[in-house]
């Protein structure tokens, strides 16, 4: 594992975490993340979705396209607006 994977994995909320941080209001949750992505990439599999840390947390929603290619989507946590892909 590379220091940049490293860092990453040290910034992935634990599920407690996450439903806390949800349930306190700070995030939306995962469902409606995964629903803003699924929007933008209709028929889309999601094969993961991520809540990491910092001081602008985000989803990550990894997805495979209906063209086969695997794509990570940046959400904004606590907007729901997807910020980047990759």
């Amino acid at each position: 594992m590379n220091a940049a994977s490293a860092q990453g994995m040290q910034n992935n909320y634990s599920a407690g975490q996450a439903r806390d941080a949800r349930d306190s209001g700070n995030v939306i949750p995962a469902v409606r993340a995964i629903s803003i992505v699924r929007g933008r990439y209709p028929g889309a599999e999601v094969l993961n979705a991520q809540l990491q840390g910092g001081s602008s947390p985000q989803y990550v929603v990894t997805i495979l396209t209906r063209e086969g290619r695997r794509v990570n989507v940046m959400v904004d946590a606590q907007t729901g607006q997807i910020i980047g892909e990759r």
